[in-house]
């Protein structure tokens, strides 16, 4: 199984592809190159700040989209996205900050 995984996460075969090869259901295969929650997250949040930064160096969306791996409209959807986590994340600071506040008036 380990000869699955590994070829099937280096992503040079579909899940198809591979269920074919090694007599597995394309399940079977989807299951074995699942990422862990957290690191699906963090290869996400790699990428969304990874198009932010290359857009802020002056690449166009075709080149950030390259560089990614993906298309320009992809590459501009995880920006976007990264700019929304962002004001979301500022967002919650200021209302934990606020309550903070509020508290310490409460309690004086």
């Amino acid at each position: 199984m380990r000869t699955v995984k590994k070829i099937a996460r280096e992503r040079n075969m579909t899940a198809k592809e591979a269920a074919k090869k090694f007599g597995k259901s394309t399940r079977t295969i989807q299951r074995l190159v699942a990422l862990d929650r957290s690191d699906y997250e963090r290869r996400a949040d790699e990428r969304r700040k990874m198009a932010y930064n290359l857009r802020l160096q002056g690449k166009k969306w075709k080149e950030v989209g390259e560089a990614l791996g993906c298309s320009d409209e992809a590459a501009r959807a995880l920006y976007k996205r990264y700019l929304a986590l962002q004001e979301k994340k500022q967002k919650e600071a200021e209302e934990a900050k606020n309550e903070t506040a509020n508290y310490d008036l409460f309690m004086d």
